[in-house]
């Protein structure tokens, strides 16, 4: 769940009418027939299929077919909540609570180290600077990689996972996928089909549960949420 901005990518939004917000473009079926967790690492989307016995299995995919390019698998104790998974273009990054921690493995399944965490529930999200996950109860945390907590903030929903789009935590939830503010202020909600597996890449959005699927993205800098209650919501 990597921030990326390439100029191709913007060349290529101006040249073409943007897709709305999680508008559906493409879908194929995720691998084992199900993805709990996805990243993207500049070229390819990463899946962490678990459930919650052994091995856990990190696919690599081809974002156009949905192919497996590549795949590891790794035995852990079972969790609660849902597992997370991140990725830039030399690391996967997989977390996994009780207890809380975080491994660092290179793309071709090699662990490198493993970190504590105090909170982790559930999702993660790397913005190329800082991870941001899910914890109890409703809360989402910015940290450090090795898992100091630098911000966070409450929010009216338990996410299941995150993306980071440069701008906005883009978060998944029972149903809906939320754009969030770095100060927890949501601009943007909309249905989408699938509620865990969640990131930003190549200009798109990625979701994932029994299928993958990719939906449009559009910019929403200078948008202004406005308040409903505890959550804040923006329809435009």
């Amino acid at each position: 769940m990597r921030r990326y901005v390439f100029l191709a990518i913007c060349a290529a939004a101006s040249a073409a009418p943007a897709a709305r917000f999680g508008e559906i473009l493409a879908s194929f079926p995720a691998p084992r027939g199900f993805c709990h967790s996805l990243g993207w690492d500049g070229r390819y989307l990463w899946s962490l299929y678990d459930d919650h016995t052994n091995p856990i299995t990190v696919f690599c995919l081809d974002p156009g077919t949905g192919s497996v390019v590549a795949s590891f698998g790794y035995r852990e104790a079972p969790v609660h909540g849902e597992p997370g998974l991140a990725a830039d273009a030399s690391y996967v990054y997989t977390a996994h609570g009780s207890p809380d921690h975080i491994h660092t493995w290179t793309h071709t399944g090699t662990l490198l180290n493993t970190f504590k965490w105090p909170f982790f529930d559930r999702g993660l999200a790397y913005d190329g600077a800082y991870f941001w996950c899910g914890g109890m109860p409703n809360y989402v945390f910015k940290t450090t990689l090795s898992g100091s907590v630098v911000a966070s903030f409450p929010v009216g929903f338990h996410m299941y996972d995150a993306g980071y789009d440069g701008d906005f935590v883009i978060c998944t939830t029972n149903g809906y996928l939320h754009a969030v503010t770095t100060t927890g202020s949501v601009v943007k909600t909309v249905a989408v089909p699938a509620s865990l597996g969640c990131d930003w890449g190549g200009g798109y959005l990625w979701v994932g549960g029994a299928y993958v699927y990719k939906l449009g993205w559009e910019s929403l800098i200078g948008v202004r949420p406005a308040s409903f209650g505890k959550i804040k919501a923006l329809w435009r």
